[in-house]
């Protein structure tokens, strides 16, 4: 169990004791707790320090002034220095005192976010979450791993020639990107940066993410609970202009540049979007003459960003991070295997580097396997690291499907994108299993910590987004947990400040948007109307949809382009599908925004617009116009993965599988872990006449993998699936249609066994068959 030494002076006892008294013995060295009756001795304190993990240093005056406290400074720098403590925690509890005081050693002053604290609940919250992040660190191996880094030594070239270049300009952002997750970015910039001497090797950078929904109003508060303005708190971003939103971020970006603080930004599609362009809101927050000629923020990126944007000399580097080559990756697996003390012969090592294919996190998940599974059962599995997309997310479900309670926490976190520790302990109680769980969590890398005290957590994006597509519920107990924890927090008054839990605050305003309760304006962030607009498509109710749209695009004027253009977006998606009298005038005089609107960074959204015309017309039932309008799409983005979805459905819609069958195996291999991509191609190639001996082994793989989903669906599209290999493969008619009758009995919901056994009858040609089914199941029968 981590522990805390208090370093202070005595004179400030009253406060610090109640702190240690708070922690108890088992977590704190603390003079009247922890030493002997007397005085302490310098050996007592070092024998203190050698067992502590985290330093605390309650900085007063009368601190600064203690020869006994400039021991324990000098000790623990030491002991830092030789990494026996993992984590400091400056604070200032004297109000006379300056971060800028002289006093203050500088290796403290540099790396670490020095707040002044007033409040003893505080203080005591943020040392017990360093001290969960210690425990994390302290008994995984990973220490070790994190540490070894290998290879990039083009890329590290690369990065001094743009640090160091011919105008002798340090650019203000740092870039490092990639699609795939736990290919190393974050890893890349902090050993680059520690290598360049602008960072030392004790930083702890602070995260802050930020997601495709979320703009610069997300991007202050984020800022603001690491360092805490009360003004901000005050602001209704409602009414203020973006260009004071900019003015105050830049003034909070300031508060970090001056304390040498670098802002590293997890970044998924809200700041590089999907087509390169960085928004202007950033772009323009970079180009401050007090951000000149130094490193302010590292920014972690899915996507390329746009060369014009980067080209502009003294604002952005930017650095693509691929995969290690055979020998990097031989390297970190082998020192990984000596960090775990794991033995294993020449042929197992080759065995499994024959399956790494170049990221970091594959190395993790095959000692992961390696240590908690039998070396037997650890081959069998390891085969699922090969591919490159989510299937990987898949294999580390499937790692973990045994442990109900780490699958139920992963479920927890993909519903909330920020959480904290409370929460999670709120929902899951606080014990020895639960600690366990999240230390298993930590060390597969599913999840990283959040501000500059570690207090929240966020889940990986791409684990996040494969659980809430499968639809993935909480067990109920759980589940009421955390309706109980929503009702309490609903009936107190939603307000926003220094002592918030800003998760809370987030579960709170989202529950209320969903209940349709009114907001404050002053919290009328768009990003939170964005997120709950898109939750409420995905759950049918577009009526919800189009009132919470139309509540955003009343301030347009005040938020990013961006911003407007995804609202509208979802507001033409939602008259697509709610066919209400008036909504089809509505959509088309929304849809022109799309086909006009050419934004300040000279791209035009006419591809939004085709799509949008396309989807209109497959939920109007008229597929000839919507293929004419997702193959435009197609011919400016080939890759346009929406409209190659959507126009694989537009074909199986009129009965053209073999027209479907190329583009279905595309999107399928693209995503195979997505069940319906599996599906769509399963129903194209099963179909196909005469059918090689290699495509009747792809139809079993398909099943296979649709029943190792875990999409709360799977079952319904595997008996679809099954019933179609017993018709169109075995020639098995009366099993095909006992099995999906079956079904259709038990579950009286099922579209795809009904789309199924509705096609069985056309082609026996069992006419009568097909109108009582239709007459069984007339809301299947509407949707069919």
């Amino acid at each position: 169990m981590a522990k805390a030494f208090l370093s202070h002076s005595s004179a400030d006892k009253n406060l610090v004791e109640i702190i240690a008294k708070q922690l108890g013995r088992n977590r704190c060295h603390y003079d009247s707790l922890t030493f002997e009756a007397g005085e302490k001795s310098i050996d007592e304190i070092f024998t203190g320090l050698e067992s502590t993990d985290v330093f605390v240093l309650f900085i007063s005056d009368n601190a600064l002034n203690s020869e006994w406290v400039k021991k324990e400074i000098s000790q623990a720098k030491h002991l830092i220095d030789r990494q026996k403590i993992s984590r400091i925690f400056p604070l200032i509890i004297d109000k006379t005192i300056t971060y800028n005081d002289e006093r203050i050693p500088n290796w403290i002053k540099k790396p670490y976010n020095i707040q002044y604290f007033d409040n003893q609940v505080l203080i005591l919250k943020k040392i017990t979450q360093l001290l969960r992040e210690s425990d994390f660190q302290k008994y995984t191996h990973l220490k070790n791993i994190n540490n070894s880094f290998v290879g990039r030594n083009n890329l590290l070239g690369n990065f001094e020639e743009k640090l160091y270049n011919a105008e002798n300009v340090i650019p203000s952002c740092l870039i490092s990107y990639s699609y795939f997750d736990g290919i190393g970015r974050r890893t890349f910039l902090k050993n680059a940066m520690m290598k360049a001497n602008i960072i030392d090797k004790w930083y702890e950078p602070v995260y802050i993410p930020i997601n495709s929904k979320e703009s610069i109003e997300d991007f202050i508060y984020k800022l603001n609970f690491i360092e805490k303005t009360k003004e901000i708190f005050k602001y209704d971003f409602s009414k203020e202009t973006l260009e004071t939103k900019i003015t105050i971020a830049k003034d909070l970006i300031k508060k970090f540049v001056s304390k040498n603080e670098i802002i590293f930004i997890v970044d998924d599609g809200g700041i590089i979007l999907p087509n390169t362009i960085i928004v202007p809101w950033f772009y323009d927050l970079l180009s401050h003459e007090d951000f000149y000629n130094q490193v302010n923020i590292c920014l972690i990126s899915r996507y390329r960003p746009n060369f014009r944007q980067t080209n502009d000399s003294g604002k952005i580097a930017s650095f693509q991070v691929d995969e290690l080559s055979p020998n990097d990756i031989r390297t970190l697996f082998i020192q990984s295997l000596h960090a775990y003390d794991i033995k294993l012969n020449t042929d197992d090592i080759k065995f499994f580097l024959n399956h790494l294919h170049g990221i970091p996190g594959q190395v993790t998940y095959a000692i992961n396997l390696i240590k908690s599974l039998s070396l037997h059962e650890a081959k069998k599995l390891v085969s699922d690291i090969k591919e490159l997309d989510e299937y990987n997310v898949l294999a580390l479900l499937d790692f973990l499907s045994d442990d109900t309670l780490c699958i139920q926490i992963l479920i927890a976190l993909s519903k909330i994108e920020i959480i904290s520790y409370d929460i999670i302990y709120e929902i899951f109680g606080n014990n020895e299993e639960v600690s366990r769980s999240l230390q298993k969590l930590f060390d597969l890398s599913l999840f990283y910590n959040v501000s500059s005290t570690h207090e929240y957590l966020k889940l990986n994006t791409s684990v996040s987004d494969y659980i809430n597509r499968s639809q993935l519920e909480l067990e109920n107990k759980y589940n009421l947990n955390l309706k109980e924890f929503v009702s309490k927090s609903l009936q107190k008054p939603l307000e926003l400040n220094e002592n918030t839990d800003y998760s809370e605050f987030l579960i709170s305003l989202e529950s209320m948007i969903k209940a349709k309760q009114p907001i404050p304006s002053k919290y009328f962030i768009p990003s939170f109307f964005l997120k709950s607009i898109v939750r409420e498509y995905y759950e049918g109710n577009y009526d919800t949809v189009i009132d919470l749209s139309n509540q955003i695009l009343q301030f347009g004027n005040k938020f990013d382009s961006q911003i407007i253009r995804e609202t509208k977006y979802w507001l033409c998606s939602a008259y697509c599908k709610d066919h209400r009298k008036g909504n089809k005038d509505k959509f088309f005089e929304e849809i022109q925004y799309f086909k006009t609107q050419i934004n300040e960074n000279e791209y035009n959204n006419l591809k939004d617009y085709n799509f949008l015309m396309g989807f209109y017309y497959r939920n109007s039932d008229q597929m000839e116009k919507a293929e004419e309008y997702f193959t435009k799409v197609l011919s400016s983005d080939p890759n346009h993965s929406r409209s190659k979805r959507e126009l694989v459905s537009v074909y199986l819609r009129q009965g053209f599988y073999s027209k479907a069958l190329n583009l279905a195996e595309e999107n399928f291999k693209k995503s195979k872990s997505n069940i319906h991509h599996i599906n769509a191609y399963f129903k194209c190639l099963v179909r196909k006449s005469d059918l090689n001996s290699d495509e009747k082994l792809t139809l079993k793989e398909l099943l296979e993998r649709t029943a190792k989903n875990v999409d709360k669906r799977k079952d319904e599209f595997h008996t679809a699936m099954s019933s179609e290999y017993e018709y169109f493969i075995n020639h098995k008619v009366d099993v095909a249609i006992a099995d999906l009758k079956e079904t259709l009995k038990t579950t009286k919901r099922s579209i795809h066994c009904f789309k199924a056994l509705s096609d069985i009858y056309r082609r026996i040609d069992a006419q009568d068959e097909l109108t009582k089914l239709n007459r069984l199941y007339p809301d299947l029968a509407k949707q069919h």
